[in-house]
Parts: structure tokens; sequence; C-alpha cells
């Protein structure tokens, strides 16, 4: 019963099925399955996770590092 209630014992895909309807809808409004990558243009892929870290923070100015 206790794995029922408490969010943290079910499995993963009860939180991300539900999220697939709004995916699709931006993804179909910007025209592009990888439509969050637009957030980050300067980063390569947007940060979708292959993006090299030191890279990333060689774009920032030197003040800021």
């Amino acid at each position: 019963m206790k794995d029922k209630f408490n969010w943290e014992y079910w499995p993963t895909y009860m939180f991300y099925i539900p999220l697939l309807p709004h995916y699709f809808y931006y993804a179909l409004k910007s025209g592009s399955f990888a439509y969050f990558t637009a957030a980050n243009p300067a980063i390569k892929h947007g940060g979708d996770a292959t993006e090299s870290k030191f890279k990333t923070l060689k774009l920032l100015p030197n003040s800021l590092t």
C-alpha cells in the first residue's frame, strides 16, 4: 500500500507519459522535434547533454569565471 501513494516508488514513465501531448504540441508548433535546443543557441546542440562543460564555460567572460 505504501508504494501506491508515495510518488518515490512509482515508475519513471508515470511522470513522463503525461508530458507527451505537451511535447508534441510544442514540436508541431515550432516545426522541429528538437525545439528545446533553441533555448541555448551558442551551445552545441542546445545543451541537450552532449555538450562539453569546458567549451560552455569558455563562452563566459573571464570576469564571471
